[in-house]
């Protein structure tokens, strides 16, 4: 009988997080009931995007192939990975159905994990925020990179965690960390910043304690010989395709066209644009657009960072500044409202589009009220407010309770803080957006979760355990759950 009891608890669980992840894809896929996809905000990324999957289907390489069948010079900014997920569907239709189920996975990955961990509770709130972040919803309807980046960076990341809670150094384990190696590289070459989160590798074999700091090293090298491998391999195509030893130029492009860019509009009061199109004029380019991927192919990346640093260290104050508002705006900004025009099938008019400037708060209310599509598109940023401001004051409660945990939990949430942190860093600029937070959104839904979960869960090496709570009625309640 209380196995049959357990049994049930757990399909009841189970349940909860398929029903979640189902409503969380029905509302990603609601926008593919429109007969076409020309509602999809196509933004000169997407573009290119589908003009390097449309030159390895025309036999160009990896290089654009641009209208009229003509084929551009090999790509040295984008890296292959989501072209070539493009080239396995048969239509961008089907290429958002499957980033559809792409983020529906991730959902459904990140509540059973929290669930595992830290309890029903955690699993609950984890999926919610991850499920119905706008965000990702948006962006999982564009064809753009990061739903495919997120989901190979939180396997990547849940992978490890699942190494640490094991305790032991053997095959598995050895087989396990290898295979965190070969995502990252996979993730790298979705989108380069993945570079960056190479750093969590050491981090975590350091958690190790069964071996000595010698086994420790030599793990790390060869665990991170397999995303060098990757890198190291691509760099030479680019050499050899282009005589410029880099994996990606988008490095060298955002440090000088965005961050130095940034630094001088700052000291000068300038728009960000206004300074781009400066740049781009001196170099002897095209300012008409500020579409920096097309008029920026055969730049050379050595000279862009040495201008950039020239430009960052002439004032390294601004450059803070530019950076911290960088990131305070991919932490905290809302979806924009063409994003979410396109999503519903709307295209603001100008009428609607004033209510969000008009300085009279009345005029502006009734406004609003007089047209559904604004009544809908404030209750969407208000909700995202909401639940934003929830996901962060969970993860600020998670970093408050590891005060008082045990060394796992310390090491699964350091891992995830970490992760989550070199993400938003990396996309820390003036050109940050809400679509930058979504890779690193699963990450803090995770610690959300555990940062709101109730105290007297935890996890340890002998499985699930129950911490008594102070509170009587507390500690009754915790008794009755099923520990599974």
């Amino acid at each position: 009988m209380k196995a049959f009891s357990l049994v049930r608890a757990r399909s009841v669980r189970l349940f909860i997080f398929a029903a979640i992840a189902t409503l969380s894809l029905i509302v990603r896929l609601y926008p593919l009931s429109r007969p076409d996809v020309n509602w999809t905000n196509f933004t000169p990324d997407s573009t290119g995007y589908m003009r390097l999957a449309a030159g390895l289907q025309g036999r160009c390489g990896f290089a654009p192939r641009w209208p009229g069948g003509v084929c551009g010079p090999a790509e040295l900014e984008r890296t292959p990975g989501y072209p070539l997920f493009l080239t396995t569907l048969p239509s961008l239709r089907s290429a958002l159905i499957v980033q559809a189920v792409i983020g529906t996975g991730i959902v459904l990955v990140v509540a059973l994990f929290a669930w595992r961990f830290w309890g029903l509770t955690a699993g609950i709130i984890a999926s919610l925020v991850a499920g119905f972040d706008i965000s990702s919803i948006l962006v999982s309807n564009l064809i753009m990179t990061e739903i495919l980046f997120t989901a190979l960076v939180t396997l990547a990341i849940l992978l490890q965690l699942l190494i640490i809670e094991r305790r032991t150094v053997d095959g598995l384990a050895i087989v396990g960390m290898l295979s965190v190696g070969a995502l990252f590289g996979i993730a790298t070459m979705v989108r380069p910043i993945g570079q960056l989160l190479f750093l969590i590798v050491p981090l975590v074999i350091a958690s190790f304690n069964a071996i000595s700091i010698a086994r420790k090293i030599i793990l790390s090298l060869l665990v991170l010989s397999v995303p060098v491998a990757i890198v190291a391999t691509w760099s030479y195509r680019n050499y050899q395709q282009r005589g410029v030893w880099t994996f990606s130029t988008i490095g060298a492009i955002n440090l000088y066209y965005y961050r130095a860019a940034g630094v001088i509009a700052h000291e000068n009061g300038r728009s960000i644009n206004v300074v781009q199109s400066y740049l781009l004029r001196s170099n002897g380019r095209e300012i008409v657009g500020l579409d920096l991927w097309s008029k920026t192919l055969d730049e050379d990346p050595a000279e862009m960072r040495r201008r950039a640093f020239k430009i960052l260290l002439h004032d390294p104050s601004a450059a803070v500044v530019v950076g911290l508002d960088g990131l305070l705006r991919c932490c905290c900004a809302l979806s924009n409202r063409v994003g979410l025009s396109f999503f519903f099938g709307h295209r603001v008019g100008q009428a609607e589009a004033r209510a969000f400037v008009r300085r009279n708060i009345l005029s502006s209310v009734l406004l609003t009220l007089s047209s559904p599509w604004l009544v809908t598109f404030r209750a969407l940023l208000s909700l995202q407010l909401i639940l934003m401001i929830f996901m962060w004051i969970g993860v600020g409660l998670a970093v408050w309770r590891l005060r008082s945990m045990e060394p796992l939990n310390i090491r699964l949430v350091l891992v995830l803080l970490c992760a989550a942190f070199l993400l938003l860093v990396a996309a820390a600029g003036p050109e940050a957006t809400d679509r930058f937070r979504v890779p690193a959104v699963p990450l803090l839904a995770l610690l959300a979760g555990f940062g709101w979960a109730p105290s007297g869960y935890y996890s340890d090496s002998d499985g699930y355990k129950l911490r008594h709570a102070r509170n009587p009625i507390l500690r009754r309640v915790l008794e009755a759950c099923p520990r599974n």
